[in-house]
């Protein structure tokens, strides 16, 4: 039983919490479709942001510009949950949900932070920014848990896809 134990302890894979740079999130973006993105440099940020803000247009500076991220050190994760019933953003900070180093990737586990009160009104539009250290890694995968379990798997070095029209 204990060299069982010990086999399944070198076969499973090292994980390490690590903290997010930053984190914007909330209940209410202008984008609607369930989504999960990986932005790599200023320029798609802006553009995200403006999406995300409902603006006509792309601003570049002042107060409705994109926060500023150095991208040759971090890498920007987009989540966009979709219409849901009383849901006020993700929770990804508390075990066993977090940003977690591994051998040769980076895993984020969230779920969505539903409210246990009757839904009033329009549903919430929940979204997180979470701006993430490279440190290294090919890899991110991105796993929900939710009602069914989604993996999506994408890489740092391939453009993220996103229409802004």
């Amino acid at each position: 039983m204990l060299s069982a134990l010990l086999v399944l302890q070198v076969l499973a894979p090292v994980e390490k919490m690590i903290t997010p740079f930053a984190v914007i999130q909330g209940a209410k973006t202008t984008y609607a479709s369930p989504s999960q993105f990986i932005i790599r440099d200023q320029v798609e940020w802006n553009q995200m942001w403006a999406k995300h803000k409902g603006y006509p247009e792309v601003y570049t500076t002042g107060t409705k510009a994109a926060p500023k991220y150095d991208f040759k050190k971090y890498a920007l994760i987009a989540i966009f949950l979709g219409p849901k019933d009383n849901c006020r953003g993700l929770v990804f900070t508390t075990k066993p949900y977090g940003l977690y180093a591994r051998e040769k990737d980076l895993i984020l586990r969230y779920r969505p932070n539903h409210r246990w009160e009757p839904a009033v009104g329009k549903p919430d539009m929940p979204f997180a920014f979470i701006v993430v250290p490279k440190v290294g890694k090919k890899t991110l995968f991105i796993e929900e848990d939710n009602k069914d379990t989604e993996f999506k798997e994408l890489n740092f070095f391939e453009k993220a896809k996103f229409n802004l029209n």
